[in-house]
């Protein structure tokens, strides 16, 4: 729209990042971008001695599929999750602090270790592409790409970056390989130079004590949050007075519960809990309550005990009879006088045999009338006949003997798997056998059980049925009433025509088909004879003249007005003068011309619509859309444009072999790309500038080295062994 001449103004100000986070996309990525007056009132980050800082290390990444979904690192894992844990200690809620991470690998990796720090449990983790458009106070970025090949993949996106680095509003963290990022892309260098102009740049981040800001610790893993770190302080002891006592707090340093509201005190108490003065022996923070020393104590009753020394009732045993029952049992002395239940066992023996199982019940149901005996039932089954012993309870009624038997019956047959209270008179016996019926015939395989008078013969007769007529297919013991005669009806109707329905189906009407004469037309016509003429449409087809001219076959009864006619006519369509064919009755102004244009178009090519020259005779509408198949331009192998015809054929897009200036040849690339523009992602394998052997990154980075060699700290004069080769500037030796 800019480049068509639309009115447009540009954002100067931005409302979101503090200056110290603006200032790294300026003018690495914005060339111009203004702070308003609002972001430098901004509160400082609490914990921490900077408010924006590049944790910078050589941990390598986990060795993985080569795909740009599956990359984490454990150690910066660890890392961004312990300084979220920090954080968390400090005070900040959870929807104040975002972790960001570059991959979904690292993702799931960080929400595994979220599970094991419930402090972080509610604080969000998301994968860097879902976080466009969204900011939060304090954002964790964990850029994971750390390897010796020196591919740090999308990070060297400009746009990618942009997003990483303008989420954050008031403290911005980031953990990653700063040698690694700079020597891939241009854009980090920049970033770089702001970061090491602000001393945001380093391999240890620095906690600054809420309670003691003197107090500053170096952390540069995991382990050392916990280790100089364990309650959000620092190392020294808290030591403060406690509200509630006269004793101190014994944690380090801690930023929540400074008030000490929840702290629970574990020294001995000191406090006097009685007129003998004993002491509670209980923790400071625990409820003294009332004093339980043991001492010797002698009562009003006589008794001298060793009992708890807030109690004043006789704990001692003392022989006691019930008044109902007359046992003698042992009570409390200072119940003597109380009601009580009798605990010894009930001895009485019920009308069972079986004795009772409560305890003594003798003010209650002495008779056991209300008692169910549990124990076993010694009875046999209700109505048993093969002495089968009861399952219930005793006090349970018992059932009727369901046990299965063999039983034998009267007729002298055996019944299996009867049940064993059921009489041999009820059984039925399901034995198959023959018997002769009353009728005089044999039935075959009825059950043995079944009275001669309950079977009834199927044996075919001849019976003469009440109609008259004699039949064959009577069962001997169906009633002759009850049986349809399937014989033809000898009736007559009135005109003369014999019925033509079955002896026992109603006569109705007249179904002989007959010659008759209609009287609308004189035709004669076959049907059914009680069918009167009147009704009956002739059906004879007649060829008849349509008002068109034209004639068609019709029935007899149809008049050719409402008749469409479909005879073939040849026309010229008004709008282009085609001769077309349609059917007689059609209108010729819904015909759609089924010719195809033969118009050239302005390309060259045919037109290959169906005739528009009603719609669109000037090819207005047209698009080409043939193979455009012409030499792009400026291509210098010759290449033809395999686009469409209508569009525009732009730089030529074919698929080819270039050779690089570095020697090594890339596949598929597109033809109009220049070669100094492409960056080779093969292995360098040149000697490097340092001797150290050869160059095992990729082609298109800057050789660099990673040998272990000495370089002195300009700040200290101190000699340690980095790799090779180091910005001596990055490195902040830890104070002693």
């Amino acid at each position: 729209m800019i480049r068509n001449g639309v009115p447009f103004e540009t954002l100067e100000y931005q409302h979101r990042m503090r200056p110290n986070i603006s200032k790294l996309l300026v003018p690495s990525i914005y060339s111009v971008l203004k702070d308003h007056p609002s972001v430098h009132e901004f509160p400082h980050v609490k914990g921490l001695q900077k408010d924006v800082f590049f944790f910078s290390h050589n941990y390598p990444e986990e060795n993985k599929a080569d795909d740009e979904v599956s990359h984490e690192n454990k150690h910066e894992a660890k890392f961004i999750m312990g300084l979220c844990r920090y954080l968390m200690l400090q005070g900040y809620s959870a929807n104040e602090v975002t972790i960001l991470a570059a991959y979904s690998g690292q993702f799931f990796l960080l929400r595994k270790l979220q599970d094991k720090h419930p402090e972080c449990r509610d604080v969000k983790i998301c994968i860097l592409d879902n976080f466009q458009g969204e900011e939060n106070k304090i954002i964790l970025l964990s850029l994971v790409r750390n390897n010796d090949r020196g591919i740090v993949g999308f990070l060297r996106t400009e746009n990618r970056v942009c997003v990483a680095l303008s989420r954050a509003k008031h403290g911005f963290y980031m953990a990653g390989n700063m040698d690694m990022l700079t020597a891939a892309s241009d854009l980090w260098k920049k970033i770089k130079h702001d970061l090491l102009q602000e001393q945001s740049l380093g391999t240890a981040l620095v906690l600054k004590c809420e309670n003691h800001p003197e107090s500053l610790q170096s952390v540069q893993c995991y382990e050392d949050f916990l280790d100089k770190s364990p309650q959000g302080g620092c190392l020294l002891q808290c030591n403060a007075k406690l509200p509630n006592c006269e004793h101190f707090c014994e944690w380090k340093c801690h930023i929540q519960d400074r008030e000490h509201q929840t702290y629970k005190c574990n020294k001995p108490c000191s406090k006097v809990r009685c007129d003998l003065n004993h002491l509670c022996p209980k923790t400071c923070s625990e409820m003294c309550g009332p004093c339980r020393t043991v001492i010797t104590k002698t009562l009003p009753c006589g008794h001298t005990c060793k009992m708890p020394c807030c109690e004043e009732i006789c704990p001692a045993l003392v022989e006691k009879e019930m008044a109902v029952c007359l046992h003698k049992v042992l009570v409390p002395c200072h119940s003597l006088k109380e009601a009580r239940p009798c605990p010894e066992k009930c001895d009485r023996r019920l009308d069972c045999g079986h004795v009772c199982r409560l305890l003594c019940h003798a003010t209650r149901d002495p008779d056991h009338d209300d008692y169910t005996c549990k124990k076993k039932c010694t009875r046999l089954n209700h109505e048993c006949t093969q002495d089968h012993q009861c399952p219930k309870a005793c006090g349970d009624p018992c059932d009727l003997c369901s046990v299965p038997v063999t039983k034998g019956l009267p007729c002298g047959h055996e019944a299996n798997q009867v049940k064993c209270h059921m009489p041999e008179d009820e059984i039925r016996c399901s034995v198959k056998v023959c018997k002769t019926l009353l009728c005089g015939h044999e039935a075959q395989e009825v059950d043995c059980g079944i009275a001669i008078e309950d079977i009834k013969c199927s044996v075919l007769t001849t019976r003469v049925l009440p109609c008259g007529h004699e039949v064959d297919y009577v069962l001997c013991g169906t009633a002759t009433e009850e049986v349809l005669c399937r014989e033809s009806c000898p009736e007559t109707h009135p005109c003369g025509h014999a019925c033509q329905r079955l002896c026992h189906e109603d006569c109705g009407e007249c179904l002989v088909k007959v010659e008759k004469t209609l009287p609308d037309c004189g035709h004669v016509r076959q049907v059914e004879c009680s069918f009167p003429v009147s009704n009956k449409k002739c059906d004879i087809l007649l060829e008849k003249d349509l008002p068109c001219g034209h004639t068609a076959s019709l029935p007899c009864h149809s008049p050719p007005e409402r008749y469409m006619c479909i005879s073939y006519v040849e026309v010229n369509l008004p709008a282009c003068q085609h001769k077309v064919k349609k059917f007689c009755y059609q209108d010729i102004k819904t015909i759609v011309c089924p010719v195809t244009c033969d118009v050239t178009l302005n390309c060259g090519h045919a037109c290959p619509r169906l005739c528009h020259r009603a719609t669109d005779p000037g090819h207005r509408k047209d698009i080409c859309k043939a193979t455009c198949n012409r030499i792009v331009d400026g291509c210098l192998n010759k290449h033809k444009c395999q686009k469409e015809c209508h569009e525009k054929c732009g730089p030529c897009e074919v698929l080819m072999s270039k050779p690089l200036p570095c020697g090594h040849t890339m596949n598929k690339v597109k033809c109009h790309l220049p070669v100094e523009t492409m960056k080779c992602e093969k292995i360098c394998r040149k000697p490097r500038p340092c001797r150290h052997g050869v160059c095992n990154h990729v082609c298109y980075l800057k050789c660099f080295c990673k040998e272990h060699v000495k370089k002195m700290v300009p700040s200290c004069g101190h000699t340690i062994m980095v790799r090779f080769p180091v910005e001596t500037s990055m490195f902040y030796l830890e104070s002693s």
